[in-house]
């Protein structure tokens, strides 16, 4: 399929297939600079559903008209920026960013010096009964289903980086104006949610923490995101978005479809990806679920796989039981629990040279220099970087020992990331 013209147009391509007389599939493929999830779900379906209502019947659909075009929007916020009607907004993202750190989650991988942006997704369903119970959660602590799975989301990013202070991304609908609610286009908004997870606090006081940031956020997401930035002017990195690699969002909810309608959405892997991950979760009338889209220059797919599996047993907990403290919270299925401390805590039986543990340092240095060896909150060394500076330790003298200095560093030689 040839690639759209923005230039041109048009920008949305449409067919209908009839497969039986009473099935058909009407295919759509709109190029995203003109449309949001809001759009789709809440514009294109309903007006849709009225269009062939009316030419089931042989009436004439009655579609209110518009009050604006997207044009007059676009106009009238490059107007708002022009005469500073968000520089009170502008200040207000300038004190919650200040020295603000993006949350640098392990990987599989470093990061390259050049991020080539290749990615995947992997799409998944959580267990039925989940979602109703999260939304029930959800109204008893005076929440929105999207804070909830934010505040796990965050419990998750905190358990895997071990930081306090987290920056994740995510998605306004930038629809505040009423005129704008029945309008086809992209409005959607990215933000930066600075949320403090210190003290261990229960998943509930995280929720409450949530709470506050998102509706302050939301209350101030009219200026673009991109004026943020330019007003903060953070370090720039060409491979790094400035404040946040890890980003969650809620898909806007879908309105009710007419008797036998059905709305698919194809997730397309296009191979690429804006982030180091990007949890996309969607509430339907068959069930919650969503899809990590990831980068490939830093995640295998089975490590996304096993966070798909932590994500899904954190909130699980967390509907068991909100009141525990974030490090209680389990994420661990029993198999993986005991993978952890049974299988990998056992010596192996016996080494091809049990009196030279730096030879079987070696021997795993040798064919993955370049894979991690050493990783703590501040420190990430290769095999190659730990096999150079323990050497040079022993050659200083000072690791000279009982065991040597290469043999003490070949202990670490399995350290797991903290998933």
């Amino acid at each position: 399929m040839p690639a759209f013209d923005v230039s041109h147009g048009p920008l949305v391509r449409a067919r209908l297939a009839r497969l039986a007389d009473d099935d058909s599939r009407l295919y759509l493929t709109l190029y995203h600079a003109i449309f949001d999830g809001y759009s789709l779900y809440q514009v294109v379906v309903p007006e849709l559903a009225a269009l062939y209502a009316a030419a089931l019947t042989g009436t004439r659909a009655s579609l209110p008209e518009l009050p604006i075009q997207y044009a007059d929007w676009a106009a009238w916020q490059r107007a708002e920026l022009q005469r500073g009607a968000y520089a009170r907004q502008l200040e207000e993202w300038r004190k919650w960013l200040a020295d603000a750190a993006s949350a640098e989650l392990p990987s599989d991988r470093p990061r390259p010096a050049v991020f080539s942006y290749r990615g995947s997704q992997h799409a998944f369903t959580l267990p039925t009964g989940l979602g109703p119970a999260l939304v029930a959660l959800s109204v008893r602590e005076r929440a929105t289903l999207y804070m909830t799975l934010f505040a796990a989301y965050l419990a998750l990013v905190h358990r895997y980086t071990g930081k306090d202070d987290l920056v994740v991304g995510t998605v306004s609908a930038g629809r505040k104006r009423p005129e704008l609610a029945r309008l086809l286009g992209f409005f959607a908004n990215p933000l930066a949610l600075r949320v403090d997870c210190s003290g261990d606090p229960t998943f509930r006081e995280l929720l409450r923490r949530v709470r506050d940031v998102a509706l302050e956020a939301m209350a101030n997401d009219d200026v673009p995101f991109e004026h943020v930035v330019a007003a903060l002017q953070p370090a720039r990195d060409a491979g790094r978005h400035p404040f946040f690699q890890t980003v969650m969002s809620l898909e806007a909810p879908m309105a009710r479809l007419p008797e036998g309608w059905d709305l698919t959405h194809l997730d397309v892997d296009t191979g690429t990806t804006k982030f180091d991950l990007y949890l996309e979760m969607n509430a339907r009338p068959d069930g919650l679920g969503g899809r990590f889209v990831y980068a490939t220059d830093l995640f295998d797919a089975e490590t996304v796989r096993r966070m798909t599996g932590h994500y899904t047993n954190l909130l699980a907990a967390i509907a068991e039981d909100p009141a525990r403290p974030l490090s209680a919270l389990p994420m661990l299925a029993s198999a993986e629990r005991r993978r952890l401390l049974v299988d990998w805590a056992q010596a192996p039986a016996a080494y091809a040279d049990p009196a030279s543990v730096h030879g079987i340092f070696g021997t795993q240095a040798g064919p993955t220099p370049h894979a991690i060896a050493l990783l703590d909150d501040t420190t990430r060394w290769t095999y190659a970087e730990l096999d150079a500076r323990a050497s040079a330790l022993a050659r200083s003298g000072y690791g000279r020992s009982a065991f040597g200095a290469t043999s003490w560093w070949a202990s670490m030689r399995r350290a797991p990331p903290r998933w």
